[in-house]
C-alpha cells in the first residue's frame, strides 16, 4: 500500500526532481522579485525583464532538480525495502509503530467490580444498572492513584464504548456486555452474571495499551458519577491530520457506509487480517441462526410445557372422581396411581419451565455478547479497509500532482505563481499520503496483536457458557429424575403382584422394602460418586479417624500399613476414579 511514483526514464538522475530532498522552496521570494520586475518594468528595457525572468526560472529548476522529501514519496527502491517490511518480527513492528506498548510496560492499571446497584423505575433497573468498582494503579494521568468506590452507570459506560468505537479503531474495542440476564433482574445469579460479564470487559479493555493510555479513559474513571460525556471527540486527531483533510481518519456512518461496503474491498496483502474477516463474519452469522433456532425451540418447548401441566391437572380430576365411585376392598384409592402421576407431571412440567429459562440465560445470552462483539470486530477491518482505499486515492492523487509539476518544469517559459502552487499541492498531498500509511501500519499491527486476544477470549467465553449450560441441564434432569423415581413405590403399589414393573419377573420374591432413589443427598448411583468426599485430603482424613477407632496401641509401622491399606482399598479407589468431575 505504499507509494510508488514512476518517472521517465530518459530524464537523467541529476534531472530527476524526485530523488532526494529539497528545503521547501518559498513562494514569497518569487512573489517579490516578480513585484520587483513588474514596477522596475517601466524604467528598464524589455531585454533586462527577460533576464530578470530566465533568472528566476533558472532558480527555479534548480529547486525543482533536489526532490521534495525522500521520507515522502517512495521510489522503486523504496518499494523493495517495503515489501521486506512483512518479513520484520512483531516485536519490531510492535515498538516501531505502537509506542504505546512501552508506556504500558511501564504502568499497571488494576481493577476490580464490586457491586451492582438497580434503583429507579422497572425500566432504568433493567437497563441502566449502576456498576460499582475499584481501581489501583501508577498512570501519571490519574489525579488519585487508588480508589474502593467508583459509580458508573451503563449510560456512561456506552458513551465511552461510543467514543472509543469511534476515534480509536486501531483496535478491536470490546463491546458492552448486556446489564440484564434471563435469570432476572431480581434473581442473585443474575446479579453475579453482569458482575462477572463486566469484569471480564475492564480485563479486555485493560490489556490494550491504546485505549489505557488514552486521556478519555482518564476523563471516564475519574468524573463524577452520572456526569460523563466524551471530552476528547472534537480534538483527538489534531496531531495527525490537517483538520480540512481529515476524510480517512472519520468514521464513515450512514449511507455513505453503506454505499462503500457495497464497493468490492481492496487487495490486502496481509493474510492474517484478510482471512480473518471472512472468519469473523461466518461466526458472526452461525451464532444468530443458532440463537434463533434456540428461540424456536424455547417456544415450542413452552407450548409442551403448558400441555404437559394440563395433562398433569387432568390425572389429578381423574383420581378424584374415581375416588367418588364405590370400589373393591382391593382397589382403594390409596392404590390408584393417578393423583400421584398428576403432580408429578405438572412438577416435571414446572422444571422443565425452570429448565427454558436457564437454557436461554446461559448459552443464549453469551451469545449476544459474541453476536455483538464479532459484528464491532467486522466493522473495525472494514474501517481498515477504508483506509487502505483512502490511500490508493491519494497515492493516485500524488502520481498526478508529481505530473502536473513536471509538465511545468519542462515548459520554455515558468510561471513561478502556478509552479508554486503546483509544489504545494503536491506537498499537502504526499504529506497526508504520508500520515495515512503510517496509520495504516498502526492498524496493521496492532489488529494482528489484538487478533490473538480476541480469539483467546473468544474460545474461553464460549467453554464458559458452554460449560454452564452443560452444569445446568444436567442438574436439573436429576431433578426431574428423582421427582419420577419418588412415584415409584406408588406405580407398583397398584396391585398385589407389583404392577407393569413385574412383568417377566413373577417368579421373582415381591420387595418394596429397601428401594432408594438414584438421586439422593450423599450418592449417586449412576456415576458411583459420593459427593462428600471431593478430595484426597478428606480421604486422608477419615482414614486417620478410622485408624484412631480402631487401635491407639499399634506401632508405626502398623499405622503405616494401615493407612496404605486403607487409601488402597478398592472402594475409595472406585470413588476417586468414578467421581464426576465437570470442570
Amino acid at each position: 500500500m505504499t507509494s510508488s511514483v514512476p518517472y521517465f526514464n530518459e530524464d537523467e538522475m541529476g534531472h530527476n526532481p524526485f530523488e532526494d530532498t529539497v528545503p521547501i522552496w518559498e513562494p514569497s521570494n518569487v512573489a517579490t522579485e516578480n513585484h520587483e520586475t513588474t514596477n522596475n518594468s517601466t524604467t528598464t528595457s524589455s531585454i533586462d525583464v527577460k533576464e530578470n525572468n530566465n533568472n528566476n526560472r533558472d532558480d527555479i529548476n534548480e529547486s525543482l532538480e533536489e526532490p521534495i522529501s525522500s521520507n515522502i514519496i517512495k521510489t522503486e527502491d523504496n518499494k523493495e525495502t517495503e515489501g521486506n517490511s512483512d518479513q520484520e518480527s512483531e516485536d519490531i513492528r510492535r515498538n516501531k509503530y505502537l509506542p504505546e506498548f512501552k508506556f504500558q510496560s511501564k504502568h499497571y492499571f488494576h481493577v476490580k467490580v464490586i457491586g451492582l446497584e438497580r434503583v429507579g423505575s422497572n425500566s432504568n433497573k433493567r437497563e441502566n444498572p449502576t456498576i460499582i468498582f475499584k481501581y489501583d494503579t501508577d498512570i501519571p494521568l490519574f489525579r488519585r492513584k487508588k480508589s474502593n468506590k467508583i459509580k458508573k452507570t451503563i449510560q456512561e459506560f456506552k458513551e465511552f464504548y461510543k467514543y472509543l468505537n469511534s476515534f480509536v479503531f486501531e483496535c478491536f474495542v470490546p463491546t458492552l456486555p448486556l446489564p440484564y440476564t434471563h435469570f432476572g433482574i431480581s434473581n442473585q445469579e443474575d446479579y453475579e452474571t453482569v458482575l462477572y460479564q463486566y469484569q471480564k470487559w475492564f480485563d479486555r479493555v485493560i490489556k490494550d495499551p491504546l485505549i489505557i493510555s488514552n486521556e478519555e479513559f482518564v476523563y471516564f474513571i475519574e468524573s463524577d458519577f452520572n456526569t460523563y460525556c466524551p471530552i476528547n471527540h472534537h480534538n483527538s486527531n489534531r496531531n495527525d491530520l490537517n483538520p480540512n483533510q481529515n476524510s480517512s481518519f472519520i468514521r464513515y456512518n450512514g449511507i455513505k457506509r453503506k454505499t462503500m461496503k457495497q464497493f468490492q474491498p481492496p487487495y490486502d496483502n496481509n493474510l492474517i487480517l484478510a482471512e480473518f474477516r471472512p472468519l469473523v463474519k461466518t461466526l458472526y452469522h452461525l451464532c444468530q441462526s443458532i440463537q434463533d433456532y434456540m428461540l424456536l425451540i424455547d417456544k415450542n418447548f413452552g407450548i409442551l410445557i403448558q400441555q404437559e401441566s394440563t395433562l398433569g391437572k387432568e390425572f389429578i380430576d381423574l383420581d378424584s372422581l374415581i375416588g367418588s365411585f364405590n370400589l373393591p376392598e382391593n382397589m382403594t384409592k390409596n392404590f390408584l396411581p393417578y393423583e400421584k402421576y398428576g403432580k408429578n407431571l405438572i412438577t416435571v412440567s414446572d422444571i422443565n419451565s425452570v429448565l427454558s429459562t436457564m437454557n436461554l440465560a446461559t448459552l443464549y445470552d453469551g451469545l449476544t455478547w459474541v453476536v455483538n462483539d464479532s459484528y464491532g470486530v467486522k466493522e473495525s477491518l472494514t474501517d481498515r479497509h477504508f483506509v487502505m482505499r483512502d490511500l490508493i486515492s491519494l497515492q493516485k492523487q500524488s502520481k498526478i500532482k508529481q505530473e502536473r509539476a513536471r509538465k511545468y518544469r519542462n515548459k520554455r517559459d515558468v510561471n513561478p505563481i502556478k509552479l508554486d502552487e503546483a509544489i504545494r499541492d503536491l506537498q499537502s498531498v504526499v504529506k497526508l499520503e504520508q500520515r495515512t500509511t503510517l496509520k495504516l501500519h498502526r492498524i496493521t499491527t496492532n489488529m494482528e496483536i489484538s487478533r490473538k486476544e480476541w480469539l483467546k477470549w473468544y474460545e474461553e467465553w464460549i467453554k464458559h457458557n458452554i460449560k454452564n449450560y452443560v452444569l445446568k441441564n444436567i442438574e436439573y434432569e436429576r431433578k426431574k429424575l428423582n421427582v419420577m423415581e419418588g412415584a415409584r413405590l406408588k406405580i407398583r403399589g397398584t396391585n398385589v403382584k407389583g404392577g407393569l414393573s413385574r412383568l417377566g419377573r413373577d417368579h421373582l420374591v415381591l420387595s418394596n422394602q429397601n428401594i432408594q432413589l438414584s438421586q439422593q443427598k450423599d450418592i449417586d448411583t449412576w456415576t458411583t460418586t459420593t459427593r462428600h468426599i471431593k478430595n484426597m485430603k478428606e480421604i486422608l482424613e477419615s482414614s486417620k479417624l478410622e485408624q484412631e477407632n480402631i487401635s491407639n496401641s499399634d506401632n508405626d509401622n502398623d499405622s503405616t500399613n494401615t493407612t496404605y491399606n486403607t487409601l488402597c482399598d478398592p472402594k475409595a479407589a472406585v470413588r476417586l476414579l468414578g467421581r464426576a468431575n465437570f470442570s
